[in-house]
């Protein structure tokens, strides 16, 4: 993986501080000389540069028994149980959840509200609701970061309008919960923030360009290349759902005809499964049947179908890795090694380079754990923590 390098002139003291602070929260690196290593800094710098983060309590010193990797005792750097946390809040079609994380994405307390109708003012009450629980629990905060189905606008921190959400829209998300709490609130789109967990955390860790694919009553992504998240100036994030597989094919609600979406959406999947079986299962329950016969098939034409829009994407994007999210991470590992091979026999680009496929590290929870890395990226990148802290020759 590429590690992104320290900066030794005087304006960049605040990205140091925050690449130190990734480097051990996401577990990159233990101790000092791994950082000045990973860094390019200085062992001064990194020495000034932790001691100032210790000063904070953002970190700790532990002495850890030596392994693989270190050949005699060493003072071991981590997070400390008194750096503020965070809060995460996801807004989904059937649900809203919320999270308290520390800055390594450890979960401390989370809770669900599960949605069958839905209004404007319904959901705003639900979500306070979900926050109030965590700042009781927990006061000492870094932010509220919140992953919302899409479209959103980044920029404005609105939920647009989201397709089959009731028909609410236009929600300044953002400076509602700013009003209300007082702390700083980032906004994505789920399947980015699913996407920004992942290449923090997860499997993404060790790749540069990769995609998440999250199949739920759409098909949304988030695209990482060069390390960074895509979007445009509005903050609207890629949608893969919504390339067609076929320019005859079924009406999308999006205007366009044959998007994928309409095809391997997971309801979709499951109502093909029940015609097909005469068993009126979830989606989840289907996917413990690969040996039937009649949803092995139904499986495979949705691999193949999957396979026609994401080999479009790849073509384009030349990713290393394909991840599969929400209810994708259901599926038998079979149809996962399946689509890898279907990609990686159709797309363009030489045998040399090839796209793997695999879950999300985080299954389920990718797109909640996203929402508190929008805040925890804010610190990473020197944004947030930093401001007060004096200059000095780090």
């Amino acid at each position: 993986m590429t590690i992104d390098k320290g900066r030794n002139s005087q304006i960049n003291k605040q990205h140091n501080r925050g690449l130190v602070l990734k480097l051990i929260a996401t577990g990159q690196c233990r101790i000092r000389a791994e950082l000045a290593r990973q860094t390019g800094l200085t062992k001064m710098a990194v020495t000034n540069i932790v001691s100032e983060l210790i000063d904070l309590n953002l970190l700790i010193e532990n002495v850890v028994e030596p392994d693989e990797f270190l050949r005699k005792n060493a003072i071991a750097l981590q997070i400390s149980p008194e750096a503020p946390k965070i809060i995460g809040v996801l807004i989904f079609r059937d649900r809203c959840e919320a999270v308290l994380c520390d800055l390594s994405l450890n979960i401390i307390r989370r809770e669900r509200i599960n949605i069958e109708q839905l209004t404007r003012d319904l959901l705003i009450q639900t979500i306070f609701t979900l926050i109030d629980a965590m700042v009781s629990f927990e006061p000492d905060l870094l932010g509220i970061g919140i992953a919302s189905i899409g479209p959103i606008d980044k920029q404005t921190g609105t939920i647009l309008e989201p397709r089959y959400f009731y028909n609410i829209k236009n929600v300044e998300i953002v400076d509602i919960l700013k009003s209300r709490y007082d702390l700083p609130v980032f906004l994505d789109h789920d399947n980015q923030c699913g996407a920004l967990a992942e290449m923090l955390f997860g499997f993404g860790k060790g790749f540069r360009d990769f995609i998440l694919l999250g199949l739920s009553r759409g098909i949304g992504s988030g695209i990482v290349i060069d390390g960074k998240l895509q979007f445009n100036n509005q903050g609207l994030a890629p949608e893969i759902g919504h390339v067609s597989i076929d320019y005859q094919g079924l009406d999308c609600v999006c205007g366009n005809k044959g998007c994928i979406e309409m095809y391997a959406a997971s309801p979709v999947i499951r109502d093909t499964l029940r015609k097909s079986t005469g068993r009126n299962l979830l989606f989840r329950d289907f996917c413990l049947f690969e040996d039937d016969e009649r949803i092995d098939a139904v499986f495979i034409d949705v691999i193949q179908k999957l396979a026609a829009a994401l080999v479009s994407s790849v073509n384009l994007l030349n990713p290393e890795l394909i991840l599969l999210g929400h209810d994708s991470v259901c599926f038998p590992d079979k149809y996962v090694n399946l689509l890898e091979q279907e990609i990686n026999r159709r797309k363009f680009t030489s045998p040399s380079h090839v796209v793997r496929v695999r879950k999300t590290y985080f299954k389920e929870d990718s797109q909640l754990l996203g929402a508190v890395c929008n805040v925890a990226i804010q610190a990473f990148d020197g944004k947030l923590l930093f401001g007060a802290v004096e200059e000095s020759d780090s």
